[in-house]
């Protein structure tokens, strides 16, 4: 099975404690295709269709509209959940994200939950420093 990025897979998450995404459920791939043509494992972002949180601000709402697969509900994909996992956690490929503008805001969710722009760097660096740490 060829993994990609944007994929909407159905995978099983490993029961890791309290407030962590557990079970079989869906999940969009978000490491590069280099990686996925030559690694047994991946980085996913997991879904849930409960709205709780629709407006938290590392969620991805992804419909099915945006999906060229079968996605049958409204996934909202939680960027602070992303994980790791093997190839025999991967139980199906749902489909894959065929909207940019979905795609997009993915890519935003991943540079804001990990802190990758340039003011984020920056001031992470200086706080190290600060600090007197290596």
């Amino acid at each position: 099975m060829k993994i990609r990025r944007n994929m909407v897979i159905w995978a099983e998450l490993k029961n890791q404690g309290k407030c962590v995404q557990t079970g079989i459920r869906p999940c969009v791939v978000i490491s590069n295709n280099t990686a996925n043509a030559h690694s047994p494992v991946f980085t996913v972002m997991p879904g849930t269709t409960q709205d709780k949180k629709k407006d938290f601000p590392v969620h991805v709402k992804v419909t099915a509209k945006d999906v060229n697969g079968r996605l049958y509900k409204d996934t909202f994909f939680m960027g602070e959940q992303m994980c790791t996992i093997g190839e025999r956690q991967i139980i199906n490929v749902l489909g894959e994200i065929n909207d940019e503008g979905v795609i997009q805001q993915i890519n935003e969710v991943i540079v804001r939950e990990l802190a990758l722009d340039n003011e984020n760097l920056n001031r992470g660096e200086r706080n190290v420093l600060d600090n007197g740490q290596q």
